[in-house]
């Protein structure tokens, strides 16, 4: 072979020119690999969720059980208090000053299920798990409320001829919630011995009669402020 600048005739496996140093093989510069930031586990996809919770609503809360999805689980209970402030604030009875005070009284009453079962955990030996693992789970298993509340809402106004503080369906529905919400929680906190099943029943028992307890406190209060 000749070399490409100088013209001089070289053996055919050389790499550089022994006359001009003209290299032949070019530097081979290895190539960047290109990494991908990773998602957090708490990205927020909406769709997936409820296709998910469609499907296997326990599997599609217990999938987002992590404590990085805590958030999730506080945009979840905002909704279904902002949804129950929205029933009340139009009632001709209520009005929107007692619809909100209606859910500041919700609202202490889920904070109270969820520093329940937070502070129960040792007096039922359960596995202790974290206050942001249960804030998630809790307001995860309570997103039935939002339409629960708006469709019962239609029935209570199509029965009852107008806007009123008395419901036909609407206490019945959210009750149906919270059991559908207690079923949940019950299997967050399940285990395999034979009585996990009981301890976690009594824990969630245990946790809602004292948010049901703490919502009628101060329920009561707004009404005897209020109405009385």
């Amino acid at each position: 072979m000749f070399c490409s600048d100088c013209g001089k005739e070289i053996p055919d496996s050389s790499v550089q020119c022994p006359e001009c140093g003209k290299k032949f093989v070019e530097e081979v510069v290895p190539a960047v690999e290109k990494t991908e930031t990773p998602k957090s586990s708490a990205d927020v996809n909406v769709g997936a969720f409820l296709s998910e919770f469609f499907k296997n609503p326990i599997d599609a809360i217990m999938n987002r059980s992590a404590d990085s999805y805590w958030l999730w689980g506080l945009i979840s209970l905002g909704a279904f208090a902002i949804v129950y402030f929205l029933r009340f604030a139009f009632d001709d009875e209520v009005g929107g000053g007692s619809g909100f005070a209606l859910m500041f009284a919700l609202l202490c009453g889920m904070a109270g299920l969820i520093f329940s079962f937070f502070l129960l955990q040792s007096a039922f030996k359960l596995e202790k798990k974290s206050l942001p693992s249960i804030i998630a789970v809790v307001g995860l298993s309570m997103i039935p409320a939002v339409p629960v509340i708006v469709i019962a809402s239609i029935f209570d106004f199509l029965f009852l001829s107008d806007i009123s503080f008395m419901s036909i369906f609407l206490m019945p529905m959210i009750g149906f919630v919270y059991l559908f919400s207690g079923i949940i929680l019950s299997f967050f906190y399940l285990e395999k011995d034979e009585s996990g099943y009981m301890k976690s029943t009594m824990l969630v028992v245990t946790s809602f009669a004292i948010s049901v307890f703490i919502t009628s406190l101060f329920g009561a209060f707004v009404w005897n402020n209020l109405f009385l």
